[in-house]
């Protein structure tokens, strides 16, 4: 019987192995087809991330703008757009940032709050987006502004200037001097350059006039001007024409209505004032930054009085805004010819004001170091901090209109420039007021408007204009390398009293010379 056990004993035992064998033979299939799926997972996980990597490398980044193309103060978006094509191009001439170009993607807000809060939206909830430059006007900002603050998306206006915009919403900012700042300018202008304490004040009921027209009365209070009347409009009204005509009916029945000043926006502007100086009486009137653009001047031109005699209209009109080419600095002056070159025309300050805020902007996203891995809003919040950095004039961005860096509340703190109006062109004021110390955006104490008011004001820029009118060459010798200029030289200053120094009583002084210059050989 044990002669037949062992042969199954033995057949028992190689079965067993057979199968361990046909076991391990599975295992390891099922190990190499494992193998073999991670390494094809992970070929794929890097091509993928590679690829991601290529792609955002290569990519554009993407700057929002919102600009009013159509419906009302459809003038403003071509000087916008000038500014911040001027700067697009000038960047990715260079390589871009990080060698990524630079792109922007162009709404059109109407200049309409409902628009704007479409538009806002819409960028938003675009991925690509990293910030957005606009909106033009106050009221489409500080709608659109809510809809920034909810998703985390950084803006800055260089236009919107009332104090709401950028008020407990830190991720909206402000490249020039709010309405507050603008007001303390206005009232200046009244106190010092005109040397009244008097004046009627005429406000839009929107947003930014009712914002502007709170400033300068805040200014005001306690600086020695008294607001005689206040007049206020809504420009929406229906009946907006026959508003305008009794407000300067009222005004022009006054005997002595002292200057008048302005918080309103330019189309209801150039009514105002063709009702008022269409009566022959020469009214002073001061208004903020919207009076010095282009499309302002250039409706009084089409009227006959003013044909006939230039300047009918638009004499003693005064103005405060950002920049003016009169007076660059050494960035400005490379802009100025840059810009003229291109759209054979001197840039306004919106053109160099958005110009800044695309600068200041790019700057930002360099400095924050955004990730290709990372979600969109914590790059956006990278973006929105690297503003913040800009903290004061020894960390600003150097723009055309000035040093650019924000306060807590982003807005940007800087001096803006008076100006009036001479034969339609409009120049600086002969004292520019330039605040040795930092003023307050915010409204002002008593203490502070006295201070600001006092005719004692240290920070005076006194402007002097020169200039040389060649009138012929004579005696020219090319053998003997000279020749004989006739020229005259001009300056031309303001009656300027300064304690402990000379009194200076001339307005304009012209000189003519003639002599001989020898040619470089």
């Amino acid at each position: 019987m044990g002669r037949f056990i062992k042969p199954k004993i033995k057949d028992y035992l190689q079965e067993l192995k057979r199968k361990k064998m046909k076991r391990i033979h599975i295992d390891l299939k099922i190990k190499l087809i494992a193998m073999f799926m991670m390494i094809i997972t992970w070929i794929v996980y890097e091509l993928y991330h590679h690829s991601a990597m290529f792609f955002w490398f290569n990519s554009p980044i993407k700057i929002g703008v919102a600009v009013p193309m159509t419906g009302s103060g459809n003038q403003y978006s071509s000087e916008m757009l000038k500014g911040i094509h001027l700067k697009r191009d000038s960047i990715n001439r260079k390589g871009g940032i990080h060698g990524r170009k630079v792109d922007i993607v162009i709404y059109d807000d109407k200049n309409d709050k409902s628009v704007a809060m479409k538009v806002a939206s819409s960028f938003s909830l675009d991925n690509d987006i990293l910030l957005v430059l606009g909106h033009y006007l106050s009221s489409t900002s500080i709608v659109a502004g809510n809809i920034y603050k909810k998703n985390g998306l950084p803006a800055i206006t260089a236009s919107a200037t009332s104090s709401r915009v950028t008020f407990n919403n830190p991720w909206y900012f402000r490249v020039i001097p709010n309405n507050v700042y603008q007001a303390k300018y206005m009232a200046y202008i009244l106190k010092t350059t005109i040397d009244s304490d008097r004046c009627i004040l005429i406000h839009d009921k929107d947003e930014y006039g009712q914002d502007l027209a709170r400033s300068f009365l805040n200014t005001t209070r306690h600086s020695g001007i008294h607001v005689d009347n206040i007049y206020a409009f809504h420009s929406k009204d229906h009946d907006i024409n026959q508003i305008i005509d009794k407000i300067a009916l009222k005004i022009i029945k006054k005997e002595k209505p002292g200057a008048i000043v302005m918080a309103v926006h330019a189309g209801e502007a150039i009514q105002l004032i063709f009702r008022l100086k269409d009566s022959g009486k020469d009214f002073i009137v001061i208004g903020p930054d919207s009076f010095s653009s282009s499309s302002f001047i250039n409706r009084f031109k089409d009227y006959p009085k003013e044909r006939a005699k230039i300047g009918y209209y638009t004499d003693n009109i005064y103005s405060v805004l950002p920049f003016m080419t009169h007076i660059p600095n050494s960035k400005a002056l490379q802009f100025i010819d840059t810009y003229k070159s291109l759209y054979s025309s001197s840039p306004t300050w919106v053109a160099a004001a958005y110009h800044d805020a695309f600068g200041v902007a790019l700057k930002a996203i360099e400095r924050s170091e955004i990730k290709p891995a990372d979600p969109i809003y914590i790059n956006r919040r990278r973006v929105k901090d690297a503003l913040f950095e800009f903290s004061n004039s020894e960390q600003s961005y150097p723009g055309v209109t000035g040093r650019i860096f924000f306060n807590i509340q982003g807005d940007t703190e800087k001096n803006l420039i008076t100006a009036f109006y001479e034969k339609q062109n409009l120049v600086p004021c002969y004292a520019q007021y330039n605040p040795p110390g930092k003023m307050d955006y915010q409204q002002s104490t008593e203490q502070e408007n006295a201070a600001f008011m006092d005719n004692e004001l240290k920070g005076i820029t006194h402007i002097v204009y020169s200039g040389i009118h060649f009138i012929s060459i004579n005696r020219v010798n090319i053998s003997k390398k000279y020749f004989m200029p006739h020229f005259t030289c001009g300056l031309s200053i303001n009656t300027i009293s300064m304690p402990g120094m000379l009194n200076l009583s001339m307005h304009a002084i012209q000189l003519q010379y003639q002599a001989l210059y020898f040619m470089k050989k």
